[in-house]
């Protein structure tokens, strides 16, 4: 099978994507989108992309003319290499979606979470994606919230099919060795850290994280807070200067996902991931599989999956008393995660093969159904 996927050029979870389809028959490309105020790393995650074929990109939203020729340079990509199904991973690309689909490709549209979701009322975005959706051969996305939101947002409610990025459990489990993260950015082996994998930005309450620095060093001095994000936020960067907590906050700019990432959750005590709206956090998942003792914030996505103070612990979002709580109860070790009940309920519903035969199952459907009216 060959497939093309298209989306951020930073994506931390797109190799994932493309270890779906590695057998000896497949192909896989990538095309990478990177914004053009961020060109001066332009190569940077290029690195970490062995396992496909890339084509880098400079996207603008508003440059009309570099979108026609991206559209073209990956249509000549398509054609010569007979590529079967591109798919676009957020609906901020959902432009490439309308011409590539108009140029007689199949594109399957991924709802990305939190762009339809929070998608904004402008309406000339929303024909934008309406029109998207009429004209894509399928939708996926990796929770029924996520759906839900499409399906308003205009996407079919007939070829959309809800498939969760599952994680590599032979990555991401509690053998994973503890203290290489430690080592590698010089904290002490005693040290307690506390890790947020989320985005620099207002969405993941990063300040209500950074409220509880001060407290949790007034107890545990040796505490050291993580944040890993590819884009920098300069306000939350002075505020933690300011109030002098530059000695105990790491700034990770791009990791490599699998390679890297195992190490910081096991070396961290705590993960916390508590933003506004989530669809399904696969950075959550990948803690939970490697033992982390994980915060998040009570919204929709978690529904039946786990439960509270057995698999990871769920607070009340905005309610920063109980958050500082549940970081001092798992600090003090009053209250800890089973590691091994929390790593085979992952195990059990998230392993990405799962993922795998849902996709290309449905890749297979169009496949076929697009060679069935040639027939004719």
């Amino acid at each position: 099978m060959r497939v093309a996927f298209l989306t951020y050029s930073f994506s931390m979870h797109i190799n994932i994507k493309a270890k779906y389809f590695s057998k000896s028959n497949d192909k896989v490309y990538f095309f990478a989108m990177h914004p053009r105020q961020r060109t001066k790393d332009l190569d940077a995650p290029l690195e970490y992309r062995n396992n496909m074929v890339v084509t880098q990109l400079i996207h603008d939203d508003m440059d009309w003319e570099q979108i026609i020729k991206n559209t073209w340079k990956m249509f000549g990509t398509i054609r010569k290499n007979k590529v079967q199904i591109v798919h676009i991973i957020d609906m901020a690309f959902a432009i490439y979606g309308i011409f590539l689909s108009l140029l007689g490709v199949n594109v399957i549209l991924e709802n990305n979470g939190s762009d339809v979701i929070l998608a904004s009322n402008d309406s000339k975005l929303r024909k934008r994606y309406e029109l998207a959706y009429k004209l894509c051969k399928g939708v996926v996305q990796d929770s029924y919230v996520a759906q839900q939101a499409g399906i308003k947002l205009g996407a079919p409610s007939i070829n959309n099919e809800i498939i969760e990025l599952g994680i590599d459990t032979s990555v991401f489990n509690p053998d994973v060795e503890k203290g290489v993260f430690k080592k590698k950015y010089n904290i002490p082996k005693d040290a307690k850290v506390i890790f947020s994998p989320r985005t620099l930005r207002p969405l993941c309450n990063i300040g209500e994280i950074i409220d509880t620095i001060k407290p949790v060093l007034e107890q545990y001095p040796n505490t050291y807070y993580v944040f890993c994000s590819q884009i920098r936020n300069i306000t939350y960067e002075n505020r933690i200067k300011q109030e002098g907590l530059n000695n105990h906050v790491i700034y990770l700019g791009y990791i490599d996902n699998e390679k890297e990432m195992p190490y910081i959750y096991r070396d961290s005590d705590i993960v916390i991931s508590i933003p506004n709206s989530d669809s399904s956090p696969r950075s959550v998942y990948e803690a939970m599989a490697c033992g982390s003792n994980v915060i998040v914030s009570d919204l929709p996505w978690i529904g039946d999956k786990f439960t509270n103070n057995k698999e990871l612990y769920i607070v009340k979002l905005h309610d920063e008393e109980e958050l500082l709580n549940r970081i001092m109860n798992i600090l003090s070790g009053r209250t800890k995660i089973n590691a091994e009940i929390a790593f085979n309920r992952i195990k059990q519903i998230l392993d990405y093969r799962i993922s795998e035969k849902k996709l290309r199952k449905i890749y297979a459907k169009i496949i076929r159904r697009k060679n069935d009216k040639r027939l004719f």
